[in-house]
């Protein structure tokens, strides 16, 4: 392979190595290739930036209302402060010109969500230094491979709890529901890790998570003429999901010999091709032309204007070892 493989995130701690992980990099095993390009070549798709930079804008606005106003009505001067927020995050981080999916829009969004959530059956839990669990970031320690200790990091969009229990709530924003949707949710280990932090924060399992569910749709020709919302009931929905304990001591046994894994095909230098995902329903790999050319021309792809640093985090400031 002639793409030049990166060593490890290790990061040094007084206990020795420590690898920090979270479940969005997990997620890009379903290719062993594709985890590489993205957690240790560091590269995104420019042309995918536009949804995932809309997604973020309207975490910020959901961060605002909920911090703001927890589980009350958002009232007109609160909305300005979400909107403002909004925009300044539109400001730093500019969609491309010719997508829908503007400031304006996601500012639209996020009021027609607030007018139809407009207060809310459960109380958003506190976290222990005092303030309300919204984004919260963590990171604990989840067991060690080959001597390396792993922490598993994240950021928890809500921790809840209503007159059923205790809840892990978290926003998500989709272009299509249905069956597949809803089922691709159910065994999510990204969720269920979620529960995990929660127990490891509050010291007890929640009933399961629930999936604040926002479908994001292109504008019908006419609507900026008729005021229509850019959402309606329809695209909005909640969904629990339950979990029991031994559906967490499963992930995580299965999180650490994915970890395991990715150790292993480091160690001989190759990180395999997934073929089957290649083309998904979703559509094409975001690396689908990098891999369907020869491989002398990989590193040159790469490090194109096609593709920028990655340099996400769940963490607001990733900590080593701590």
């Amino acid at each position: 392979m002639s793409l030049k493989l990166p060593p490890l995130p290790l990061v040094d701690s007084p206990d020795g190595p420590v690898f920090l992980c979270d479940n969005s990099s997990l997620e890009k095993l379903v290719c062993p290739r594709l985890w590489q390009l993205v957690n240790l070549n560091r590269r995104t798709l420019v042309e995918s930036r536009a949804g995932r930079n809309f997604g973020a804008g309207l975490h910020v606005g959901l961060k605002e209302r909920y911090s703001l106003c927890g589980h009350n009505e958002v009232t007109p001067d609160k909305t300005k402060i979400i909107n403002s927020a909004i925009s300044e995050f539109f400001r730093s981080s500019p969609q491309p010109v010719d997508d829908f999916r503007t400031l304006e829009h996601c500012q639209r969004v996020m009021q027609a969500y607030n007018e139809y959530y407009r207060s809310e059956p459960f109380k958003i839990l506190q976290r222990p230094d005092g303030k309300p669990a919204v984004e919260s970031s963590f990171s604990f320690p989840l067991g060690k491979v080959d001597e390396v200790m792993v922490y598993y990091i994240g950021r928890m969009d809500m921790n809840i709890e209503d007159n059923t229990g205790e809840w892990v709530f978290d926003h998500k924003t989709a272009f299509m529901f249905g069956d597949g949707f809803r089922r691709s949710l159910e065994r999510n280990a990204g969720q269920i890790g979620y529960c995990w932090a929660h127990q490891q924060i509050y010291g007890r399992l929640p009933r399961g998570y629930v999936i604040d569910a926002i479908r994001i749709r292109r504008p019908k020709k006419g609507d900026e003429y008729t005021g229509a919302p850019p959402i309606d009931s329809s695209d909005l929905q909640r969904i629990p999901y339950f979990i029991m304990p031994d559906n967490v001591e499963y992930w995580k046994q299965n999180t650490l010999r994915k970890i395991e894994n990715i150790f292993l095909m480091h160690s001989v230098g190759y990180f395999y091709q997934n073929e089957s995902q290649c083309e998904t329903k979703y559509g094409p790999c975001d690396f689908y032309d990098l891999c369907s050319a020869p491989e002398s021309s990989w590193d040159e792809i790469l490090n194109s204007t096609r593709y920028e640093h990655n340099d996400w985090s769940p963490l607001n400031l990733p900590t080593k070892g701590e």
